[in-house]
């Protein structure tokens, strides 16, 4: 009977002995350990709230003109005197040029329906032309927006208010959101009795807004001529953030 010689190469030595080491390891309920980018550290995840009063610093406001006539020449031109004497009465009351703009314009025509039973008859056109203007004088808003009524404007959508640094704003309100996050994170790891190490991530839960409310206008007829009172008032800005804090 003759024997025959089994050669074993290096790499077949180190895969048997990978086996059998595996084989031992599961005999023994023992687990090969994770790597260490695998395991993850300890955190504490909490929200921070920033909140800052706003008076608004500017205010713009939406105002126009609309006038009908038999015929679109006739509807373009009376409404071009209006718009003019406006525009006029806008600049006289301290709004800069650049701060007037054109917002709409529109020709349309009108048709008298209540005739039962035969087509629409055409009457007229009607012609509106709406601007906006921005200032920052607000204790004279009033008197600006009553300038403008008695020049001819006879459209007024409303005033909005808002400030004019919005970045400032913005920033400041954020930092104190993450400040506020900051405190409560530093409060949750001292009564744990661990340190906090650093941020793993930070997010805003809650978009900034800058600060923008509306008001409607109603001309004070039972003043004795006295300019219409407006109010900006004050507006709360708020922020949420998360942030996760590796400990």
């Amino acid at each position: 009977m003759s024997s025959r010689m089994i050669e074993l190469r290096p790499v077949d030595v180190v895969l048997g002995l990978l086996v059998a080491v595996a084989l031992i390891m599961g005999a023994l309920g023992l687990r090969s350990p994770a790597p260490a980018s695998a395991a993850a550290g300890s955190v504490i995840t909490v929200s921070g709230e920033g909140v800052v009063e706003v008076t608004p610093d500017t205010a713009t406001v939406s105002l126009g003109v609309q006038r009908q006539a038999a015929t679109t020449a006739e509807a373009i031109k009376a409404h071009a005197a209006a718009m003019n004497a406006v525009i006029a009465a806008l600049k006289q009351a301290g709004v800069k040029d650049q701060g007037i703009k054109t917002t709409s314009f529109s020709v349309e025509p009108l048709y008298d329906y209540s005739v039962n039973g035969k087509p629409p008859a055409l009457v007229g056109y009607r012609v509106t032309n709406m601007v906006t203007c921005e200032s920052q004088d607000l204790q004279q808003l009033g008197q600006l927006i009553d300038a403008a009524v008695a020049a001819g404007a006879n459209q007024v959508n409303g005033i909005t208010f808002t400030v004019k640094d919005v970045a400032a704003l913005r920033a400041t309100v954020i930092d104190k959101a993450v400040k506020d996050a900051r405190a409560k994170a530093d409060a949750a790891a001292k009564a744990a009795g661990v340190k906090i190490r650093r941020i793993r991530s930070l997010s805003l839960e809650s978009p900034f807004e800058p600060p923008v409310y509306r008001l409607d206008y109603r001309k004070n007829e039972a003043a004795g001529g006295a300019a219409t009172p407006i109010e900006p008032g004050t507006q709360s800005v708020r922020v949420v953030v998360s942030i996760i804090f590796e400990i």
